[in-house]
């Protein structure tokens, strides 16, 4: 209804999570990542330099330095940007692809447990911001344009492939 008034933070914290679980103006994760094989994972297509496990893998990792950063009563930054990358081309096992798709998945329910906290506002900085701009609600929508940026790179790996339409 026009002119009704709504709670922020509550609507912020389910957008975020609408972006990362479902997403709306790209491909759900969660459909879309069945779909590759797992011989596939570890393709480097031409002419792109990374193959679909790496681009995945560094979703992962990244997301997980933003989480840490964020959440970690304890942060050791990574070295950027080799410590956010896989460093090989393809996971060594089927066993290594699947676990770092749960991680994948459980990194989301850790930040929707977090954001349904009730502790931190929006524009609170961040427990380990070394810079004034450094706020949860930044630190959320850098999460969620990086993750959008790479799903589209994931996108185009798959259809180099032959994994996608």
């Amino acid at each position: 209804m026009i002119g009704t008034t709504i709670d922020l933070r509550t609507f912020f914290n389910k957008e975020i999570m609408v972006q990362l679980r479902e997403s709306v103006a790209f491909t759900s994760m969660a459909e879309f990542i069945e779909k590759i094989p797992y011989d596939k994972v570890g393709i480097r297509p031409k002419p792109l330099p990374y193959s679909f496990f790496e681009v995945f893998s560094h979703i992962v990792q990244t997301q997980q330095d933003l989480m840490d950063f964020t959440m970690a009563s304890a942060y050791h930054p990574v070295e950027w940007p080799a410590g956010v990358w896989p460093g090989k081309a393809a996971p060594d096992n089927e066993q290594e692809w699947k676990g770092l798709k749960a991680r994948f998945f459980r990194q989301h329910d850790e930040l929707e447990k977090f954001l349904a906290a009730d502790h931190t506002a929006l524009d609170a900085l961040v427990k380990h911001a070394d810079q004034d701009h450094q706020t949860l609600l930044r630190e959320l929508l850098l999460m969620v344009s990086h993750y959008a940026y790479h799903t589209g790179q994931l996108y185009v790996i798959a259809r180099l492939l032959g994994a996608v339409k």
